[in-house]
């Protein structure tokens, strides 16, 4: 008698398809899967070599970037999450901090996490296009311009956002698979989002909206599963950054979100439709007002609107274009809970989706190809002529490393820099645009390099104190600076200010 004959999966092996049919469907998915590796191989390869070459330095441009830097410093000495002095920092979740502090170095492994997470986004969005029925070139043209566009600015920033989109497309990928798992997958993936960036906070209510408008008399009662279990996990999510909130602060929603106001909602707005051209389409860090910038700027944004013209409503997409719609609605009325910032960097979501959710006519691809290649090139020129690394700078580490060699007080420093001792050494200093206003036996920072970065205001020019002030020392690019009171004598080695 020969033995039973196992199921596949009972014998650890994979199934497979039971008709001829499903099996030449399974072969056909990823026979098309595998065709699209070389040109993928070329878009990985291309975002990868230009990311590493123009930005070998991760940009620490705000306070958004310094708190996620400091926050991991403050994590990996096993204390709360604060800032070097103390003050709790729950304006941002604590997830990217908890992340990076698992690392020696939090700004490198914000480089190396930040570029990883773009080159699979590009992946996710050739992919969705290619999804969405766009031709090859098509879908390429689109993944490099905005790859390295709006998405690669991001990227170049010590902050999560890009890990946000990347984490975002993925799940708008799984939203759109067959089967409970996928959707769940999508659930729990958007829930964990929250920890990373709060905007997020308004991805599941949008799935669990578009499910719940989606449904039909004749589904079982048992699909409602996986809406119920995502909610459940979003809501757990959420109220465990409440309580963290509140046991930090005192106060679930941190003060530092302020309340809306009547300007501030159309202030979003306007915020918005101005960053979709400026930002979310062309991106150019710093200022386009010279004609060598705007000339070419503008020729890069006629050739996106040119590609941008050609997009339709792909019929098959509804419920990713319901999805990137829901999100877009219930991001807005977000602004009607806290103030926040109304342009595409946190806004952009539910738009990216409501893009891919279309597909150009036919005979659109030499645009699109042109619309990528152009934005490519901008990208290239804005990374050679401006610098984006704020207080990252090399030149603002040395100056740093220098600091401490030469002896740096035990007590409060305060300095006309932004945050340079922070990062780079680990020292506290508080910012200050005016000595005068400094107390009795205060030490003052005073950093002579100018403001490197396109944007970001790193350095503040004031001038040198005089009268009442010592000089405890002095190096290339910075003076140490001590107050003291008229008639006080100077501690040795001090020199009073000319």
């Amino acid at each position: 008698m020969s033995p039973p004959t196992l199921d596949p999966i009972e014998r650890g092996t994979p199934a497979r398809p039971q008709s001829a049919e499903a099996s030449t469907t399974y072969l056909r998915k990823w026979g098309r899967a595998a065709a699209c590796l070389p040109q993928y191989g070329v878009l990985a390869t291309i975002v990868a070599l230009t990311m590493c070459l123009l930005h070998p330095r991760i940009g620490v441009r705000d306070d958004d970037g310094y708190s996620y830097i400091v926050g991991a410093y403050s994590l990996q000495a096993s204390h709360a999450y604060t800032d070097l002095s103390g003050s709790p920092l729950n304006h941002w979740p604590p997830g990217y901090s908890l992340l990076l502090s698992r690392f020696s170095t939090p700004l490198n492994a914000a480089l190396i996490f930040n570029y990883i997470a773009l080159v699979l986004a590009s992946w996710m969005l050739f992919r969705l296009a290619k999804n969405s029925k766009w031709d090859t070139h098509e879908a390429l043209g689109l993944a490099i311009a905005l790859t390295l566009g709006f998405l690669g600015g991001l990227s170049t920033s010590a902050k999560p956002d890009i890990l946000a989109y990347c984490v975002f497309l993925c799940g708008g990928a799984l939203c759109l698979r067959a089967g409970s798992v996928p959707r769940l997958a999508a659930y729990l993936m958007w829930s964990i989002l929250i920890c990373f960036k709060l905007i997020a906070v308004a991805f599941v209510p949008a799935l669990l909206l578009t499910d719940l408008a989606g449904w039909r008399n004749d589904r079982r009662i048992k699909d409602l599963a996986v809406p119920i279990i995502g909610a459940a996990f979003w809501s757990a999510t959420v109220a465990t950054l409440l309580w963290f909130n509140q046991k930090a602060t005192g106060s679930m929603i941190p003060a530092s979100h302020g309340k809306p106001t009547l300007l501030s909602l159309p202030r979003a707005l306007s915020q918005l439709l101005e960053s979709i051209p400026r930002q979310l389409i062309v991106n150019w860090y710093g200022s386009i007002r010279q004609p060598a910038v705007w000339a070419p700027f503008t020729m890069v944004l006629v050739l996106a609107i040119a590609a941008l013209v050609t997009l339709r409503p792909h019929p098959g997409r509804e419920r990713l274009r319901n999805i990137g719609i829901t999100i877009l609605a219930v991001s807005g009325m977000l602004q009607i809970v806290r103030q926040f910032d109304g342009d595409a960097r946190l806004m952009g979501y539910g738009l990216i989706l409501i893009l891919l959710a279309c597909r150009p006519k036919t005979g659109s691809a030499n645009r699109w190809l042109l619309y990528g290649a152009a934005s490519l090139a901008l990208f290239v020129a804005n990374g050679l002529a401006t610098n984006s690394e704020g207080a990252n700078d090399p030149r603002y580490s040395r100056l740093a490393v220098a600091a401490a060699n030469a002896g740096l007080p035990v007590g409060e420093i305060y300095s006309n820099s932004s945050h340079i001792l922070d990062i780079h050494i680990k020292r506290a200093t508080r910012k200050a645009t005016q000595p005068t206003s400094i107390g009795i036996g205060a030490y003052f920072l005073l950093v002579s390099l100018p403001r490197f970065d396109a944007i970001a205001s790193t350095v503040w020019p004031v001038e040198s104190p005089a009268g009442g002030w010592c000089c405890v020392w002095s190096i290339p690019g910075a003076s140490l600076l001590r107050r003291q009171a008229a008639g006080n004598l100077r501690h040795h080695g001090e020199k009073l200010c000319q």
